[in-house]
């Protein structure tokens, strides 16, 4: 009872900062929060010394006093995560390590409370003060672009926190890029996903650009990602495929009207019968040689005269 009263005690008093420090860390990662608060080759007695780490929300990071973790103090948050070097603490060093950064301790602020036991003072200060920025990194975006619209999109996922997005292009009138407007920028959606990264999707016209580039920044750990099309190649690529289906449908054509000209060739010009010569004897006449009968006028024939009586003769 004596440890949490003493502990609710000096929360409430008046707090002095020695120094503060910034750190950017990668989400999973561990930091080391550090705090310095006297120099000295000879150690203290650690029975003397009273100190605990603090965030801006009153949850307690790490606690030690009269020798001894006090890891009832400790809020669940930090349980299993905070680490401190004894030998360290002897000699006037009170930083601790924290492992395993998640979203969550992002932009959180922790200050280290340091006093030693000597005499009547019984004063606490804040002396050191840290604000941790967690970050991850955003995967590579992913660029299309609608040729009938002439319009580009870029989706990007993954990151954190926030990131800065624009448009880099290449216009047909100069050889120069530039970074586009804002207002130019077309209309960009920042997503919070379930599990606290964003997804950014972002759209914009491309009307007489050469080239476009999606360019996304991470502000804390100012890592950057990008992607570039070509709209040249985009445009070739689209012609090569209209020239190659173009070949193939040529091919097909050519290719039945090959098939059907050797199936002509190879048919019968001729209807025969059951005996296999030509059916196209006339009056009993045969053809020939089982060959039709060419160019055949009946109406060359010479009729036969009557003779005498006018009998034609048997």
């Amino acid at each position: 009872m004596g440890h949490h009263l003493r502990f609710i005690f000096l929360v409430c008093l008046g707090l002095t900062v020695g120094w503060t420090h910034q750190i950017n860390v990668t989400v999973d990662h561990s930091i080391l929060l550090p705090c310095q608060v006297k120099f000295s080759t000879r150690p203290i007695n650690l029975k003397n010394l009273y100190v605990y780490w603090q965030d801006n929300n009153e949850k307690v990071l790490f606690h030690y006093d009269e020798g001894k973790v006090l890891s009832e103090n400790q809020n669940n948050l930090y349980k299993n995560r905070i680490t401190a070097s004894e030998n360290n603490l002897a000699f006037g060093n009170i930083s601790i390590k924290m492992e395993r950064l998640t979203i969550q301790d992002n932009s959180k602020t922790v200050c280290a409370y340091y006093k030693e036991k000597i005499g009547e003072q019984n004063l606490v200060k804040c002396v050191c003060k840290s604000t941790i920025f967690v970050s991850v990194p955003f995967l590579k975006p992913e660029l299309s672009v609608n040729n009938t619209a002439m319009l580009a999109s870029c989706t990007t996922r993954g990151g954190f926190p926030q990131p800065e997005l624009t448009w880099n292009h290449t216009f047909q009138n100069t050889s120069n890029n530039r970074i586009m407007k804002r207002s130019e920028a077309g209309n960009t959606i920042r997503t919070v996903e379930q599990n606290g990264t964003y997804l950014v999707e972002s759209a914009v016209t491309v009307t007489g650009s050469l080239s476009v580039t999606c360019r996304v920044t991470n502000p804390t750990s100012k890592q950057i990602v990008s992607n570039t099309i070509n709209f040249n190649e985009a445009h070739g690529t689209s012609k090569t495929w209209i020239i190659v289906g173009g070949v193939i449908v040529l091919v097909v054509i050519v290719g039945v009207i090959m098939a059907c000209k050797y199936r002509y060739m190879i048919s019968p010009c001729t209807n025969t019968g059951h005996d296999g010569r030509a059916a196209g004897g006339v009056n009993g006449v045969d053809g020939g040689g089982g060959q039709p009968v060419e160019n055949l006028n009946l109406m060359e024939i010479t009729p036969l005269r009557r003779r005498g009586n006018g009998d034609i003769p048997d």
